[in-house]
């Protein structure tokens, strides 16, 4: 995996982050991480590999107390995106997640917020959150629709453990979004519990 910044400030010694430790798993499905000393615009090469990235951190913060631009990890030798920092976020947001192995996921509650934009219509959100088992199809595990005149707020508590809400090893997760009008804004949160098994 390859990391760079599209700020200069994001280096050694700079306003921005000096380091950006990303985390994911190996072919095999265990825990592993990389740490990366950044140098502004110029691409950092790294030599863990990565079978599916799950979050990046940027850490050592200068004056501006977080990551001065984006981060961007890619694939090495490729341009294909892995994982990104926001500008000023400190830690990347991702859609998919994969429980690593020997592990399982206890799934507790979902967050959904929703912005409209700009005027006109109302917008109608749909949200999916689906899950697979190696070897398995997709199946869907919750579902909600709402509108959002302005601004919605909501928090569904989810019931656990049910095998809707608990996701062995090496399940695959993620969130998939609709909306049916432009200039909509719509975050998702899914929280829960990553139990050892061995524990």
């Amino acid at each position: 995996m390859d990391l760079s910044s599209d700020d200069a400030a994001d280096i050694t010694a700079g306003a921005g982050t000096a380091v950006c430790i990303c985390t994911g798993l190996d072919g095999a499905g265990v825990v592993v991480s990389e740490t990366y000393a950044m140098n502004g615009l110029s691409l950092q090469a790294g030599t863990q590999l990565f079978s599916r990235m799950l979050n990046m951190l940027a850490l050592d913060t200068g004056g501006n107390e977080s990551n001065a631009g984006a981060i961007t990890a890619i694939a090495s030798g490729s341009a294909t995106v892995q994982g990104r920092i926001a500008a000023g976020d400190g830690l990347s947001q991702n859609a998919h997640y994969t429980v690593p192995l020997g592990h399982t996921l206890h799934a507790d509650q979902v967050e959904l917020n929703v912005v409209r934009n700009a005027g006109g219509l109302v917008p109608k959100v749909q949200l999916l959150i689906e899950a697979k088992k190696p070897g398995l199809s997709w199946v869907s595990t919750f579902s909600k629709s709402m509108d959002a005149s302005v601004e919605n707020d909501l928090i569904f508590p989810l019931p656990t453990p049910t095998k809707e809400t608990v996701f062995t090893q090496l399940s695959d997760i993620r969130v998939r979004v609709s909306t049916n009008q432009d200039d909509t804004e719509v975050k998702v949160r899914l929280s829960g519990v990553l139990i050892d098994n061995s524990v």
